[in-house]
């Protein structure tokens, strides 16, 4: 190789090393972002079902409760035809 391919080369390394340093900064700053994003949305989600359990335990606390007297009001019903 003479001087001139040795300089080539060289600078062709320098530039693949600055795109190298380059793609791997997006790549960082992509993932960070990326990452950030399922957190939030963990949480959204993570909000959301305990918001819906509450909202299912109070309507099976209700259900009960309906339930419960329901049948009070059929022993008494029952002891006042008796």
């Amino acid at each position: 190789m003479d001087e001139t391919q040795v300089n080539e080369a060289s600078e062709l390394r320098q530039q693949l090393q600055q795109e190298f340093e380059l793609l791997s900064a997006y790549q960082s700053k992509t993932r960070a972002q990326l990452e950030s994003q399922l957190q939030r949305e963990r949480r959204d989600l993570e909000q959301r079902v305990s918001l819906r359990r509450a909202v299912i335990e109070q309507q099976v606390k209700l259900v009960f409760l309906r339930h419960t007297c329901v049948c009070g009001l059929r022993c008494i019903l029952r002891q006042a035809v008796v």
